[in-house]
């Protein structure tokens, strides 16, 4: 993997690091298992009705995280968000060091991502390869997914940056006439007298959940599309779905996970928290929707944002969860280093938390010998299976991304 080596140790580490999972990558490829594989099994999913029992089996998995999927039957699967996301770091390497071989590998992942895109839908768009079940919800495997459909198009458009091919940016207009023509838009009122006209990207087809990060990633694509394809009534299609989301923007700079009227059949707990990755998610796309469309209200956001996601990371670099410190999901991590590098002089001192981030998942989520991100520490154990999306993808694109922001420094 050439990477001309830096002498300061700050980029030093995560060249080392990155250089390790791209070997990982290449030697054991991007199919695996994933956190939510394991949620949907019945017999789990009976068990996590009681709040008491959901927390006792989710301790128990993490301990014992690969013995109970074989139990359980539960096979390994190809994430489709794994193979954007490793494209992505792919491309990312290729514009800073220019060299051919990180072109090729994104262009034949950008290729394996193309091949599993599914079918009968209009445009452009990926799945889960397993059901996602919970409170109120039931998606079956491979049904089209908004986040997962969001970060495919990401890539493309960034293979686009890359490469200068049109063919990449007739994708992520493909993925666009998705989300407007095909994606669920859930009413945003709550109340039957309310006066609201916005309205929600919906997570899958059949889902009512109303959740931020994935309408504003939604509505981050078409933007950034727009712009580049002179799409201007996108612009204006999408505007009371990014409304919809600002306006759900809690005093102290936060979203909740979702938008939950009472007596609708989701969980509300789960609906109203405020965890890392999601926060980080909705400011990466609204700084997104911000640069490819200046608007005053998505930068007041922003700065209100910003100000609530620094809640998030201790000083020594622990990213944590919310109000719950512990346990430290890898996702998180992933989530601590990117965040701050994309969002750049919007999150004053992003580069001392990127790196505070990146030292600590270093230390405390990783093989030493192979360098293979694990997924999760509690404070008396560390769950140590290896998840290729989750864990190794996530955390190869943030590297990437880290030395890409910094590529004036090496």
């Amino acid at each position: 993997m050439p990477l001309r080596l830096s002498n300061k140790p700050e980029i030093h580490l995560a060249q080392e690091w990155i250089a390790q999972l791209h070997l990982w990558i290449r030697h054991h490829g991007l199919t695996g298992h994933d956190p939510l594989d394991i949620k949907a099994h019945p017999f789990l999913r009976r068990l996590q009705e009681s709040p008491y029992l959901r927390r006792i089996t989710t301790l128990f998995c993490d301990m014992h995280p690969t013995a109970v999927r074989r139990i359980l039957g539960i096979a390994p699967t190809l994430n489709p968000e794994a193979l954007a996301l490793a494209a992505m770091g792919h491309f990312r390497l290729y514009k800073l060091t220019n060299d051919t071989e990180h072109q090729e590998h994104g262009l034949e992942t950008l290729q394996q991502l193309r091949d599993h895109a599914l079918s009968d839908h209009e445009g452009l768009c990926w799945g889960y390869p397993f059901a996602l079940r919970g409170v109120g919800y039931d998606i079956p495997p491979h049904a089209p997914a908004t986040a997962i459909t969001a970060t495919a198009g990401e890539a493309f458009l960034l293979a686009h940056d890359a490469t200068g091919d049109t063919a990449h940016l007739q994708a992520a207009r493909d993925v666009a006439t998705f989300m407007l023509e095909s994606l669920p838009r859930l009413k945003g009122n709550t109340q039957e007298t309310d006066v609201d006209d916005t309205w929600c990207f919906g997570y899958a087809p059949g889902d009512t959940r109303r959740i931020h990060s994935a309408n504003v990633l939604a509505v981050a694509h078409v933007i950034r599309t727009a712009a580049r394809l002179e799409e201007e009534q996108w612009n204006h299609t999408v505007a009371p779905a990014l409304q919809f989301s600002l306006t759900r923007q809690r005093d102290d700079g936060s979203w909740p996970y979702g938008d939950y009227i009472k007596g609708e059949p989701h969980d509300p707990k789960r609906m109203r928290v405020a965890d890392h990755h999601h926060t980080g998610c909705m400011l990466r796309a609204l700084h997104a929707v911000h640069e490819a469309h200046p608007d005053e209200a998505v930068r007041t956001a922003l700065e209100k944002g910003v100000r609530f996601y620094r809640t998030l990371i201790r000083p020594d670099g622990r990213p944590i969860r919310g109000r719950v410190p512990w346990p430290v999901d890898i996702r998180a991590c992933a989530e601590g280093m990117l965040c701050p590098v994309q969002l750049g002089s919007t999150m004053p001192g992003w580069k001392n938390t990127s790196l505070l981030v990146m030292r600590w998942a270093h230390r405390r989520l990783r093989d030493k010998t192979t360098g293979a991100p694990w997924a999760r520490r509690h404070p008396l154990f560390v769950s140590r299976i290896v998840y290729p999306c989750w864990g190794v993808a996530w955390m190869y694109y943030a590297l990437a991304e880290y030395l890409y922001r910094r590529r004036e420094e090496i």
